[in-house]
């Protein structure tokens, strides 16, 4: 018989995580980007179904899944090309609606589209890092 996961919440659900406490003053403790409960599909085929995303100021995430899993349409939900069937953008805790990339980009949010020939001698080590002014 399955146990179910000390971790989880009602009826197995995963427990929200707790945001990380401010790295210092002036450090939201609320994400700076989310995605709550996210739904998009394309005809019949239904490339998202209630993906929620929080990305908090400091953090480094990778984006991996299997071909069809839904990677690209994310990115594209956030950059604006795209918008949600149902589900909320969120920036700075406040809901947004993207009409358009122009209005993500003037948002701040930019995407980096992974082209690995375009820089074949370039280890990771290479890659530039935005400082703080």
């Amino acid at each position: 018989m399955n146990e179910p996961d000390p971790g989880a919440g009602p009826a197995g659900t995963p427990e929200p995580r707790k945001p990380p406490e401010p790295a210092g003053p002036g450090v939201p403790a609320e994400p700076v980007l989310a995605l709550r409960a996210v739904h998009k599909s394309f005809g019949a085929v239904r490339a998202l179904r209630g993906v929620s995303l929080e990305l908090f100021p400091g953090e480094a995430h990778a984006l991996a899944g299997e071909n069809g899993a839904g990677k690209s349409t994310l990115i594209k939900i956030l950059a604006g090309v795209h918008r949600p069937d149902a589900g909320e953008l969120l920036l700075d805790g406040r809901p947004v609606v993207f009409h358009g990339p122009a209005d993500a980009r003037h948002a701040g949010i930019a995407v980096i589209h992974q082209e690995p020939t375009l820089f074949p001698d370039l280890s990771v080590s290479a890659v530039p890092r935005r400082t703080s002014s």
